[in-house]
């Protein structure tokens, strides 16, 4: 059997598929040193190095392609490499899709685009760590299967049961076994011919001593025979007896040895087969009636289909001048599969009914039309009010008919209508008419099918009635389709280059080259012909503009474009000049440039600029030569979300690099710092809480003025509340670690139910999660004594397990093992990202908080003061983690010696 050798170090093999080459180029940056990266711009490629022999961990596709998109690549892909992982990016919604690429490839994950590399990088890892699981576990099976087969030889032979019998003295000797198998003790049976008579049924002794006698005198090879033997507790057991004789020098036999083995299973399993084998046959009776019934139902039911088939097969798509004779026939093949009289169809116009179509057997003549025909629906509520309530109108026999409903039942009775079914027929809400079938001369007990048949038919024929009115509006609305499918297409492009700069704005390029390549996307996703990208300098007030990179389609250009740009009297001067003043993007249309920038392009262009700020300062410019009228860049919003993400950019890089500074200023404040910020936390509350307050008010007064604009205060009221808190919690951490700091906290520690505040903790935690998870407390040991401080437990237990919660999602829920040994140990197990080890060390370090963690919300305090709580306890807190498997924090506590 094929076994797997897996080397855990190596690296994912990854296929990524994507017909954007920036993204392409993206990726292999962001991933390189953790994959081994192989890439495709096409589906049909992708394909045809998976068909090369090349062997993928990870196939990673966009969605939207031309082409093959990446729910059909990936469909493909799944045939030649069904073990693989397989995730699929896109920046739109598009629940067809992503339900067709879990149901048919088995998707790992969705991603939404822009990716963002940390959490990308989490998703390949677990599904990398998914397969290498999968791999093992093969390898272990396989492993398990040959162990178990090794056992079930061991094991054949026993249970068995040994006879020894003297046959000169009649003593007999039985095995432990063998009067264990009749549940007796060692001691209980006597090793003798009479026991065995005994415990012998009656019936079986006798042909026992014919089979020893056979074969002592030669006339049977063998001694083999199956008896019953009773029980200790009463009942018979089968046995099956087998044994071989000693001979003496005169060929006479001395003794036979043999076994017995319990056959009572064996014969238990065949009377419950018999017994099954019993059940088997009368539910196959049952079953065959059944069919013969369903048979003779699903020959109604396909005449059914056959006909509602055939009429709308013959109604679909029919030529007006051939409607009547073609309904008139369909009214024809309803009559036959029914046997019904009549089978009109009736119009209502201006609260009248009319006889649209009608037609009757051969037999009888049609009286529909004298019931019906120019009748207003309020003369014949008893059917008029059926169909308006959009409820079939059934009439078994007119005898039916109440005395109020007097003036129906004579006209039916005159016109020998006996009984009769009417569908509404509804079309815009609004009733249109009704199509029925009646008979003149016996009752109808009218079946579902009945209603069915009428209800399927009046479908097709309104469909047929409203064709022409639906053909016009199709047409209107194939006009609107159109143009919202050109909003769209427009909309999508735009998205697309938004996305684009997103995903560099979040890569880890170095600023200059994002920068660029941010010009690039601009420039060709913006359909531009020609751009700039300016370093603004303004010292002295006066904006000065270096040239950073020029995009253009030839050399010749970009030198051409340079030294127009140097000429003092150029209009692009002008527009960065607004732009300086303004720090808004913005665009000026049919701008009448002294260059063009090529021969086609004319005189005549929109000019776009998109300013960089970073802290409220104009950093860069980016400005667009575009073509009259372009539909990428036609309006301001999507040069302010470009505009905004560069700004980003640009800005967190320079808040890197102050944040590299002030780290390293950090370092050398010390105790220093400890000190103020403990100080600082307690003069932080009052402005705090006169800004939570002023936020109340500002809420009141926002409750008077117009919902639209209320709902903008609320958004921004939400959003200060939820800092004020957050800076709340952190300057209590603070305040906390410069109490713990300053020794100033001492623990009350007093005897305590452990197991109760434990459970309060942990059912409280597990109320609060939004994925529902809850987390399960495990108890090992006899529960003891334990003193400790029930408000410095609680906090720090919560920490941790909400810790728990945090690092582990879309992972199973946390564990919380609660061991009574030489000390108390409580055990907070997560099955999260984990914690490297160069890490491991640095995690109790005020202010710390992993690389891992970053998209986390936290303070770096958490652990620093849990620790220092449980030490405050006479009480110890450790860790121990395995990345991207487990994490393990344990809080050690004394016993208390006096029971």
């Amino acid at each position: 059997m094929k076994m797997f050798n897996i080397n855990l170090d190596i690296k994912p093999k990854i296929l990524y598929v994507d017909d954007e080459s920036i993204n392409l180029r993206l990726f292999k940056i962001s991933f390189k040193d953790n994959c081994d990266i192989t890439t495709s711009q096409s589906g049909e490629e992708g394909l045809k190095l998976i068909e090369d022999n090349n062997k993928y961990d990870i196939i990673i596709s966009d969605q939207r392609m031309p082409g093959m998109n990446g729910t059909q690549f990936m469909i493909e892909a799944k045939k030649l490499l069904p073990n693989s992982k397989y995730i699929l990016l896109t920046g739109y919604t598009d629940i067809e899709a992503l339900e067709k690429a879990i149901n048919e490839v088995g998707l790992w994950q969705y991603v939404k685009k822009p990716w963002e590399p940390s959490n990308l990088k989490f998703i390949i890892d677990n599904a990398f760590s998914s397969l290498k699981t999968e791999k093992e576990n093969v390898r272990i099976s396989n492993a398990l299967q040959q162990s178990e087969e090794r056992l079930n030889l061991a094991l054949t032979g026993t249970n068995v049961g040994v006879w020894d019998w003297n046959l000169n003295t009649n003593e007999i000797y039985f095995s432990p076994t063998w009067k264990e198998m009749l549940g007796y003790e060692i001691d209980e049976l006597n090793n003798n011919l009479s026991t065995l008579e005994k415990l012998m049924h009656p019936d079986d002794f006798k042909s026992s001593m014919d089979n020893l006698k056979n074969y002592k005198n030669g006339i049977s090879s063998s001694y083999e025979i199956e008896y019953r033997l009773r029980h200790k507790r009463g009942d018979y057991i089968h046995i099956l007896s087998r044994g071989r004789g000693i001979k003496n020098s005169q060929n006479e036999f001395e003794r036979i040895t043999g076994t017995n083995i319990d056959l009572t299973e064996k014969h238990k399993a065949e009377q419950q087969i018999k017994e099954l084998n019993e059940a088997l046959e009368e539910r196959v009776e049952r079953r065959t009636n059944a069919l013969k019934l369903l048979n003779i139902q699903l020959i109604q039911r396909n005449k059914f289909e056959h006909l509602i088939s055939k009429i709308s097969s013959e109604l679909i798509g029919i030529q007006v001048n051939e409607l009547d004779a073609q309904l008139n026939i369909a009214l024809n093949d309803i009559i036959q599969f029914n046997g019904s009289d009549n089978a009109f169809v009736l119009k209502v116009k201006d609260s009248n009914f009319y006889v649209q179509h009608e037609s009757t057997s051969s037999l009888n003549e049609s009286n529909i039309k004298t019931v019906f025909h120019d009748q207003e629906l309020k003369s014949i509520p008893l059917i008029s009010d059926k169909l308006i309530e959009i409820k079939p109108f059934l009439l078994t026999s007119i005898n039916e008919i109440s005395q109020e409903n007097n003036f129906e039942k004579n006209i039916l009775k005159t016109n020998n209508i006996s009984s009769m079914l009417i569908v509404p027929l509804f079309y815009n809400k609004q009733l249109k008419g009704g199509l029925g079938i009646s008979y003149q001369s016996i009752t109808k007990e009218w079946s579902q099918e009945d209603i069915n048949l009428l209800k399927f038919v009046g479908e097709i024929f309104t469909n047929v009635f409203e064709r022409n009115d639906t053909e016009r509006k199709l047409i209107t609305r194939d006009k609107e389709i159109s143009k919202a499918n050109q909003i769209i297409s427009e909309n999508e492009r735009k998205a697309k280059l938004l996305q684009n700069i997103a995903s560099i704005a979040n890569s880890p390029l170095q600023v200059e080259e994002a920068l660029n390549l941010s010009h690039d996307i601009i420039i060709k996703q913006g359909k531009g012909i020609s751009g700039f990208l300016f370093k603004v300098h303004s010292g002295n007030g006066t904006p000065v503009y270096s040239i950073e990179n020029i995009i253009s389609r030839t050399e010749e250009e970009k030198n051409n474009l340079k030294s127009f740009f140097q000429d003092s009297n150029n209009q692009l001067k002008n527009i960065l000049n607004q732009n300086f003043t303004s720090t808004k993007s913005l665009l000026h249309k049919n701008i009448n440039l002294d260059y063009p920038a090529n021969e086609t392009a004319g005189s005549k262009f929109d000019v776009s600029t998109i300013p960089v700020i970073v802290e409220n300062g104009l950093k860069y410019i980016y400005l667009s030569i575009l073509p009259a009228n372009n539909s990428v860049f036609n309006e301001e919003t999507i040069l302010m979300d470009i505009s905004r993400e560069i700004s980003f950019l640009v800005e967190r890089d320079q808040t890197k690099k102050e944040l590299k500074k002030a780290l390293e200023k950090e370092k050398e404040l010390g105790e220093l710092k400890s000190q103020f910020v403990s100080m600082a936390s307690h003069q932080f509350r009052t402005p705090l809480t006169v800004i939570q307050s002023n936020i109340e008010l500002f809420q009141m007064l926002a409750s008077k003025i117009d919902s639209e604009l209320k709902g903008k205060f609320d958004k921004i009221s939400l959003r200060i509340q939820t800092e004020v808190a957050r800076l709340g919690d952190l300057m209590n951490d603070v305040l906390l670690l410069g109490k713990l700091n300053a020794n100033v906290l001492i623990a009350d520690i007093q005897l305590g139910n452990i197991l109760q505040d434990s459970k309060e903790v942990v059912d409280r935690i597990n109320s609060i999660q939004p994925d529902e998870r809850n987390a399960k407390i495990y108890i090992e040991g006899i529960e003891k004594n334990i003193s400790y401080d029930k408000k410095l437990f609680a906090h720090a237990l919560s920490n941790l397990i909400d810790n728990a919660f945090k690092y582990s999602r879309n992972k199973p829920a946390p564990q919380i093992k609660i061991a009574f040994k030489e000390s108390l140990q409580i055990s907070v197990i997560d099955f999260g990202r984990g914690i490297p080890d160069n890490e491991i060390n640095k995690l109790f370090q005020p202010f710390f908080r992993s690389n891992s963690a970053q998209d986390i919300e936290g303070t770096g305090l958490g652990l620093v003061i849990c620790k220092r709580y449980i030490e405050l306890q006479k009480g110890s807190l450790k860790v121990e983690s395995v990345v991207n498997k487990k994490t393990t924090f344990t809080i050690s506590l004394p016993i208390t010696s006096n029971e």
